[in-house]
């Protein structure tokens, strides 16, 4: 089974990004593919943005990637972007409980959360540089 890994990870990654058992749930979850080296500021790239998670309701996610980043002058530059990367990104709880727990995928979910149902017309937040 060539992608075992995946369908297994899908099925266990639902469980690890909240979990059943309640109070204190985290009002955000960042999720890191197991592989990804982060940078030294991620988490204060993820602190900085998650407010924006909060108020815009237009956002799906925030993501610390960007599949066509190149190394630039303003390295601060963020952009709103129809494409969902994956890797390190971060979503609320109130799009995990309202919307994806219930029908979230045995496997392949990154592919998943790019399709129109899912992702809604919604933008991503993500770094113009590669990190």
């Amino acid at each position: 089974h060539l992608f075992a890994g995946t369908v297994y990870n899908g099925n266990h990654s639902k469980d690890l990004i909240f979990p059943s058992t309640p109070p204190p749930l985290p009002r955000r979850v960042i999720i890191l593919e197991e592989d990804l080296e982060i940078a030294t500021d991620f988490f204060d790239y993820m602190a900085a943005t998650a407010p924006l998670l909060d108020v815009d309701a237009s956002l799906l996610a925030v993501s610390a990637f960007n599949d066509n980043g190149k190394f630039v002058g303003n390295a601060s530059r963020m952009l709103r972007s129809d494409f969902f990367p994956g890797l390190g990104w971060m979503m609320t709880r109130r799009l995990w409980i309202q919307e994806l727990e219930s029908k979230w995928p045995t496997g392949w979910w990154d592919d998943w959360l790019r399709e129109p149902d899912q992702r809604k017309h919604r933008k991503i937040i993500r770094p113009e540089v590669r990190t």
